[in-house]
C-alpha cells in the first residue's frame, strides 16, 4: 500500500458530489442576488453625491461671476463653458459628461428660467432622478430648485420663473 494514499485498499478517492456542487452554486447565486442591489444602490449614491458636488461648485462660481459682473454670462449651448467663466471654474470640464450622463448646459433666460445649470439628456432613469430630488430637494421633478425645465433638461434653477410642464414649448426653446 502506498503510504501517501490514506484510503483503504479497494476504496476510491472521494470527490465532490453533484448535490454538493449544486448547493454551492445556489449559495453563491443567493449571495450575488443580495449583493448586486447593494452595489447598485452604492453606485447611485456615489453618482448623486458627485452630481451635487459638481453643481455646488458651478453655483458658487456663477454666483461670484454674477456679483463681480452685474449679471450672469450668456448661454453658449450644451457642453460649452459660458464665456468669461474660465477663471471662476478652473479645472471644470463643461464638455465632459455629467455624473447623470448627458451634457452640462448653462441656461440663461431660456425655458422659463432666469438662470439654471442643466443636464441635457440625462441617461439615468426618471426613478433615479426622483430619488435624487427627494434626497436633495422637494421630491417633485416639476417644482423646486431641481426640476425639469424642458422635456430633456433636468436642472438646478438658481433664479427661475414659474415651474412649467416639461412638454410646454419644447420645440420653440430647444
Amino acid at each position: 500500500m502506498n503510504p501517501l494514499n490514506r484510503h483503504h485498499p479497494g476504496q476510491r478517492a472521494r470527490g465532490s458530489s453533484t448535490l454538493e456542487i449544486v448547493t454551492l452554486i445556489v449559495i453563491f447565486g443567493l449571495l450575488a442576488a443580495v449583493a448586486f442591489p447593494i452595489f447598485e444602490r452604492m453606485r447611485e449614491i456615489h453618482r448623486n453625491n458627485r452630481f451635487e458636488q459638481e453643481i455646488r461648485r458651478v453655483i458658487e462660481a456663477l454666483t461670484v461671476y454674477a456679483t463681480e459682473n452685474d449679471g450672469y454670462p450668456d448661454s453658449p449651448g450644451p457642453g460649452v463653458a459660458p464665456e468669461g467663466m474660465e477663471g471662476y471654474l478652473s479645472g471644470f470640464d463643461w464638455s465632459a459628461p455629467t455624473p447623470f450622463g448627458g451634457e452640462w448646459e448653462w441656461v440663461n433666460n431660456r425655458f422659463g428660467v432666469r438662470a439654471a445649470i442643466a443636464v441635457l439628456d440625462p441617461d439615468v432613469s426618471e426613478d433615479h432622478l426622483e430619488r435624487f430630488d427627494t434626497a436633495y430637494d422637494n421630491g417633485d421633478l416639476e417644482t423646486g430648485q431641481y426640476r425639469f425645465i424642458s422635456e430633456i433638461r433636468y436642472a438646478y434653477v438658481l433664479e427661475g420663473g414659474e415651474p412649467r410642464n416639461r412638454a410646454d414649448g419644447e420645440s420653440a426653446n430647444r
